[in-house]
């Protein structure tokens, strides 16, 4: 019995234990639970809050939590030393996890579960127990109420700590909602930015950035736009490129996976005509979104400026293949082709380009250049005046139009076209110059003198200008005018060789055979192939007696140009100077099969053929000369020979 009796005594301790432990941990909540404040349960949930985010690897959000916390409280060192643990562990990229509050809960009811069936197999244990005295059955029934209670308070724990969790459950909800209204706010506030500057409402622009910053100021892409938007504003503004730049590297800082910021600065150096920058930036960006076809598009044009134009075809054809309606894309592929020497292949995305954009005028006028280039000035000019009907104000079209209207000998279109273009910028020393010439190949260097005299006034320092003034002098029979002008083109160019040729066959007109050979063999170093320059230093050999020198420079302009036939004439003529008579009959007999209207050679081979003895041939050239041309000019002298 003692025995017994010491065991019950000793159950009955041991749940006095127990039971006073269970207590006391229940108490001890009920009485933290009550003490804590509103504010402070909000914050040690915030706190909870930003535990879960940071375990779960989502530090940003963590840090925004804490950061609301510190806003409020600068010293509270348990948001700082959460802050900075988020920090460093972002920082290293390590993920640690611990076990969340469900986890905790789920530990502490199994602890507890556990208890209670301690207590349950003490209770069954001791019911066992043989020889009960009344004693001990009123300790056991006093036990049993005691356990009775303590199953009780446990149940009511258990209920306090779920209706805990779900309200630890419901404020995370609601903060979660919280942070997604205000991550929805600030995409939308940032996207109104973006809009307004697209607007160029800088100003309104910025306010939405900065709105979006007042609620979260680690959002990289407001803080990228808000740089952006400076730059937009005005790229030449040294403040303005000053604060873009700050606002780029602060995105960086924050985010330097968003490519907004490297897309600026990589503007912001083109501006500046930092080409290499330029590309490093765009580079980036592009590596971070490569679908977008604008930042390929900049970074092309930036590897264009330095050359680099194989690189800027790849930029450019990747820009294309992310927006195959990019037409600026394809105008400036087209550009780079023409770099690298593939005209046809720029030809063909000048055409895509005008497949999506039939009114691009930029692409008409290239594909009249490239046609130019190519000899198919059919074409060219087709492509031109496409050009010109989409945009008849651009001068440059109609300048270029008049040159091609020029080499296909339509000397009257090419008058308008020019007159086109002086009537859109009247002051184009080029244009004047070149309608003047077109005037004077169409016989009227009255009319060309105006445009010339124009063309030297715009521009004195062209050779071409003064050479053509000269020209038009010339052809008006001002000829102490033209040879000032062809003297003051050669001073301002030495070897300009129009104005040297004309410069000596004015000399030579004059008789003055010394200066007009000095300036003619100037002219023949310069070109000795010129037919021209061996045509002009033929003649004045020629006039100045000098009949084997004149030869040799006959011969050469025949050889390059054999249809000649004023040349062959005076060649013949040469060669009857220096007593070669059957080379001039050869050459004469020769200008006829050339053209059979050339009435002074057959009169001139009729008299060497009487000369030479050959009387029979004489006559036959001479009659067929009079049967061909009745009224020729020497008739009587041709009827002299044949009586």
């Amino acid at each position: 019995m003692d025995r017994k009796w010491l065991y019950a005594v000793g159950g009955l301790l041991l749940i006095a234990l127990v039971g006073g432990g269970i207590f006391f941990l229940g108490g001890g909540d009920e009485k933290d639970t009550s003490a804590i404040s509103e504010e402070e349960r909000v914050r040690q949930n915030t706190l909870t809050l930003a535990q879960d985010y940071y375990e779960n690897g989502e530090y940003q959000r963590a840090l925004d939590l804490v950061d609301s916390l510190l806003i409020k409280d600068a010293d509270d060192e348990a948001a700082r030393s959460l802050r900075d643990k988020i920090i460093q562990t972002r920082r290293q990229n390590e993920e640690q996890r611990s076990l969340t509050n469900e986890e905790k809960r789920r530990s502490e009811e199994q602890q507890q579960d556990e208890l209670v069936k301690t207590l349950s197999e003490l209770g069954s244990s001791l019911q066992d127990t043989d020889g009960r005295s009344q004693d001990e059955q009123q300790r056991e029934a006093e036990l049993e109420r005691r356990k009775q209670e303590e199953q009780e308070e446990l149940e009511r724990q258990k209920r306090e700590a779920e209706e805990r969790r779900k309200q630890q459950e419901a404020e995370r909800a609601a903060m979660e909602q919280a942070e997604r209204e205000k991550q929805d706010r600030i995409q939308n506030l940032i996207k109104q930015g973006v809009e307004a500057m697209e607007d160029e409402q800088f100003i309104e622009a910025r306010g939405n950035f900065d709105e979006a910053l007042s609620l979260d100021p680690n959002t990289a892409e407001a803080v990228a736009q808000k740089g952006e938007s400076f730059f937009r504003e005005d790229e030449t503004s040294q403040n303005n490129i000053r604060k873009a730049v700050e606002y780029a590297n602060e995105a960086i800082k924050i985010d330097p996976n968003l490519w907004i910021p490297y897309n600026t600065l990589g503007n912001v150096y083109s501006a500046q005509k930092q080409w290499e920058n330029a590309i490093d930036s765009y580079k980036k960006a592009a590596r971070l979104n490569p679908e977008n076809a604008d930042v390929l598009f900049e970074l092309g044009k930036a590897q264009y400026r330095m050359g680099r134009f194989d690189d800027a075809r790849q930029s450019f054809e990747a820009a294309i293949h992310n927006n195959n309606q990019f037409v600026k894309a394809y105008l400036n592929l087209g550009f780079t082709y023409r770099q690298l020497r593939s005209n046809k292949a720029a030809l063909n995305a000048f055409q895509r380009a005008i497949r999506i954009d039939p009114t691009n005028d930029t692409a008409f006028f290239q594909i009249s250049e490239l046609q130019t280039v190519l000899g198919n000035y059919s074409q060219a000019i087709e492509a031109l005046e496409d050009a010109v009907q989409l945009s008849p104000d651009k001068a440059v079209y109609w300048r270029k139009l008049g040159t091609l209207y020029y080499r296909q000998k339509n000397y009257e279109k090419s008058t308008n076209a020019y007159l086109e273009a002086l009537r859109i910028d009247p002051d184009d020393s080029a244009t004047n110059y070149n309608l003047a010439k077109v005037l004077i190949d169409q016989g009227q260097a009255d009319k060309a003198l105006d445009y010339a005299v124009k063309a030297v006034q715009l521009d004195s320092d062209s050779a071409d200008n003064l050479y053509i003034l000269g020209k038009a002098s010339e052809e008006t029979g001002n000829i102490e005018s033209a040879l000032q002008a062809y003297e003051r083109s050669l001073k301002v160019d030495p070897k300009y060789l129009s104005s040297l040729v004309n410069l000596g066959k004015i000399y030579d007109e004059q008789g003055n055979y010394d200066q007009a050979l000095k300036v003619l063999l100037r002219a023949y170093e310069i070109e000795p192939n010129s037919v021209t320059v061996n045509n002009n230093l033929g003649n004045a050999y020629l006039h100045a007696e000098l009949y084997n020198d004149s030869i040799e420079h006959y011969q050469k302009a025949i050889n390059r140009k054999p249809g000649a036939t004023l040349m062959r004439y005076n060649l013949a003529i040469a060669y009857i100077e220096t007593q070669q008579r059957p080379k001039a009959i050869n050459t004469l007999s020769e200008l006829i099969k050339i053209d059979g209207n050339y009435w002074d050679a057959y009169y001139k081979l009729g008299e060497l053929l009487f000369a030479d003895g050959q009387a029979d041939q004489a006559r036959q050239i001479l009659e067929r000369l009079l049967e061909k041309k009745p009224d020729y000019k020497r008739r009587d002298k041709v009827e002299q020979l044949l009586s």
